[in-house]
């Protein structure tokens, strides 16, 4: 609501208020994240870890900001450290980013695959089988999918718009059109 500065400021307060809680570290990390201030928000959520090491959010954020800043090691580290606490969320999360990333040295869809397919034999939730998906999209292997995204589809997950989008992108890939699929081509 561009109310950057009270925001910060209240989550501050909460610090002070709560000063052996993550929480209102984490949430000043994702504020500082969402301004752009990347230094403090990484400052921010290594506190919260400090505080509570099995308190997850932190590290996903993390993860995703060393990603951003295409910083393998330090990426890594922090799914190393979130892998025993949230298993199948940590091997989504560096699935997803290993078959998104515009980092050559993170940019890796064959690994991203196998992440993604740990993710889903712990946790079968449509996302996770969205991020397979991707993950083979990523490799070129287009038909497969397509196969793979149409399984999240059937699962009738809580934003079909965004399952129906993935599958027209990765049709269009691979050369299908919809009335080609419509009409049961492949």
């Amino acid at each position: 609501l561009d109310q950057t500065d009270e925001a910060l400021a209240n989550f501050r307060r909460a610090a002070e208020i709560r000063p052996d809680s993550p929480i209102p570290r984490d949430a000043l990390g994702n504020l500082y994240l969402k301004i752009g201030d990347d230094a403090m928000a990484e400052k921010e959520f290594l506190r919260a870890l400090e505080m509570d090491p099995k308190y997850e959010p932190p590290y996903f954020r993390l993860i995703e900001l060393y990603e951003k800043k295409g910083m393998r090691a330090e990426m890594m580290e922090m799914y190393e450290r979130v892998l025993p606490i949230e298993p199948a969320g940590a091997h989504n999360e560096i699935a997803w980013l290993m078959a998104t990333s515009e980092h050559p040295g993170i940019l890796d869809p064959e690994e991203a695959a196998r992440h993604a397919n740990i993710a889903i034999e712990l946790d079968p939730r449509s996302w996770y089988i969205d991020t397979l998906a991707e993950a083979y999209y990523a490799a070129g292997k287009y038909d497969l999918a397509i196969a793979i995204i149409k399984e999240a589809i059937a699962k009738e997950p809580e934003d079909p718009q965004y399952y129906q989008d993935q599958l027209e992108k990765f049709q269009k890939a691979s050369g299908q059109s919809r009335t080609q699929e419509n009409e049961g081509g492949s």
